[in-house]
């Protein structure tokens, strides 16, 4: 089957993560509750192909080319501490109002999770284009920092790992009536 329309993608709506709950063969995984991400800016999914190739007497034979190393980078312009906590495997420690406390050491493990994020617009009103990773880990936390004169812009780097069940490594998707997550 192929598609029938080509797809221009514009600009980041809306992005989440939520909790891998399970992952068992013979099965779709399962997630806890979505996180949206905000100001969710840039979303990079980068999936190199691991490429073998059989040569014989100066000239190729057979190549075959297969799914490799999926990344992903996230850019983000705000700091949401249920997100920190779940990508470190640190406790959120809630304090007085809206005051909380994060504490890491390395002991820390970092959770497996899903994303999902849509494209504002895809081919005209009302589309969008969607991406969805079944089951990620952080390789890098957000910078933490601050930036003068200026808004600090937080990346987070991932890892996607093939899932154990019936779920896709990598799911993407035109939708002529824009999917909201």
């Amino acid at each position: 089957m192929t598609a029938s329309i080509a797809t221009y993608v514009f600009a980041c709506k809306a992005a989440t993560i939520s909790p891998l709950s399970t992952d068992v063969a013979g099965a779709a995984a399962t997630y806890g509750t979505k996180i949206y991400i905000p100001g969710a800016m840039k979303v990079t999914v980068n999936a190199p192909m691991d490429v073998k190739k059989l040569q014989a007497n100066f000239q190729t034979l057979a190549i075959i080319s297969t799914l490799k190393d999926v990344t992903v980078d996230i850019e983000f312009s705000e700091f949401d501490p249920n997100i920190f906590a779940l990508l470190t495997g640190a406790a959120l420690t809630p304090g007085t109002g809206t005051d909380y406390a994060i504490g890491l050491n390395s002991s820390n493990v970092a959770g497996f999770f899903g994303f999902e994020a849509v494209s504002l617009g895809a081919n005209g009103a009302g589309s969008n284009f969607s991406i969805t990773l079944n089951k990620l880990v952080a390789t890098e936390i957000p910078t933490l920092g601050f930036t003068d004169e200026d808004f600090q812009k937080f990346t987070l780097k991932c890892a996607a790992v093939n899932p154990v069940g019936t779920s896709n490594w990598i799911d993407v998707g035109y939708h002529s009536t824009a999917v909201v997550l």
